[in-house]
């Protein structure tokens, strides 16, 4: 497994493939052509020994913390750590100290992740996603 830089793909090819996995992924709440754009620099993707894209992350820097703003695993590639490989890279790769994020309130297999790794429930934003469903504001100190 590798992960490496969405810029090291032409933006078209990348952002297909990142639309792909959100679809399986999620009902909705789709990363726009504008969000990918505006985060190309800051996208990464999980890439297998033949190149194939089986996940991603996207994040931006806010303020004084890194915001993971997107990340998702294909759905046929779930269950075997990759998650975690992900988010480790995250976390040490950002040069912040300070991440957030939203997750969903029903994401129970997130949230726990998220613990995991020390993040921290703050609030929750009601309304937050497309279908109206309150996301869960998670922080972390490093």
């Amino acid at each position: 497994m590798q992960i490496v830089k969405a810029n090291g793909f032409k933006k078209q090819y990348a952002f297909i493939h990142l639309m792909k996995i959100e679809q399986c992924c999620f009902n909705g709440d789709y990363v726009t052509r504008k969000d990918f754009k505006d985060n190309y620099e800051r996208t990464y993707f999980l890439l297998d020994i033949d190149q194939n894209i089986l996940g991603y992350y996207m994040w931006y820097p806010e303020n004084n913390y890194a915001y993971l703003y997107s990340f998702a695993i294909d759905k046929y590639y779930q269950g075997n750590g990759y998650s975690k490989l992900m988010l480790e890279h995250f976390l040490a790769n950002s040069g912040y100290n300070i991440h957030c994020l939203h997750v969903k309130n029903n994401n129970e297999k997130a949230i726990q992740l998220y613990k995991n790794y020390g993040f921290k429930e703050s609030i929750i934003v009601e309304n937050f996603y497309e279908d109206g469903s309150p996301a869960i504001t998670m922080y972390k100190d490093k």
